[in-house]
């Protein structure tokens, strides 16, 4: 099995980045689960949204540099001012 994409088959690195994915979005869900039980006087009550935040953001932003790669981060984009 090839570390690279194929035409025919996803590379080891696909692979293995999807099943991660997999596994931490649905330990994201479990977490969801567990926080709803929290009661206000738990330590884990501020501790748990702020973990779970966290995790997010960093899956979010590795799929974003999954799918637009490192060429789109070199990459300016300008935006246009639209005045009234």
């Amino acid at each position: 099995m090839s570390f690279t994409n194929t035409p025919e088959r996803y590379g080891v690195i696909s692979a293995a980045f999807h099943w991660l994915s997999a596994i931490i979005v649905y330990g994201m869900f479990a977490l969801g689960l567990w926080m709803v039980t929290l009661s206000y006087y738990d330590g884990w009550y501020h501790k748990a949204p702020e973990l779970h935040k966290s995790i997010g953001i960093l899956l979010m932003m590795g799929w974003l540099f999954a799918f637009c790669g490192v060429s789109y981060l070199h990459r300016r984009v300008r935006c246009r001012v639209i005045r009234p």
